[in-house]
């Protein structure tokens, strides 16, 4: 005899969209609230390049260097901070943000970065600095909390 299948809440379309869209809401909500508390970090150590000195002799260049950084350290940190809360490898992190354009906007992005491009943003921000990151990000929770019993999960950056 065939065994019955369990119906739970979520096998119902309507209920799955309004998870799903209290998902995206709470989602809109952290990078709003991360961007708040980013306003006094600096910029990682390692994000800028240093310039070289020009060539004094010789003929000038024809074509330029590199091309124009087209991500912003901080939509690749918040993009880095969304990966973690997720518990999303890079891939998933790309496939998600390609999914939801809406979010990619809210977090100053031209568009979804790939998989290889969060990887090497995660590399060139370097692990001393993501736990500078952390502890000015938990910095304003921990001076709410009086009782250590209501404490909310901490978010950890680094891999």
């Amino acid at each position: 005899m065939p065994r019955k299948r369990r119906v739970t809440v979520s096998d119902d379309p309507s209920e799955r969209k309004l998870y799903e869209e209290a998902g995206k809401e709470q989602e809109t909500f952290l990078i709003l609230e991360f961007k708040e508390l980013m306003v006094g970090m600096p910029s990682p150590p390692g994000w800028v390049k240093k310039r070289r000195r020009k060539r004094k002799r010789g003929r000038p260049r024809k074509k330029r260097r590199g091309h124009k950084e087209e991500f912003g350290w901080q939509g690749m940190v918040l993009v880095l901070l969304l990966k973690a809360i997720h518990k999303l490898d890079y891939r998933g992190m790309s496939s998600h943000l390609r999914a939801n354009f809406d979010q990619v906007a809210r977090l100053g992005l031209p568009r979804a970065p790939s998989a290889s491009t969060i990887q090497q943003a995660h590399a060139r921000m370097g692990e001393a600095w993501l736990k500078k990151l952390n502890r000015h990000l938990l910095e304003p929770k921990k001076r709410g909390l009086a009782d250590p019993r209501r404490s909310r999960p901490v978010w950890i950056v680094v891999d």
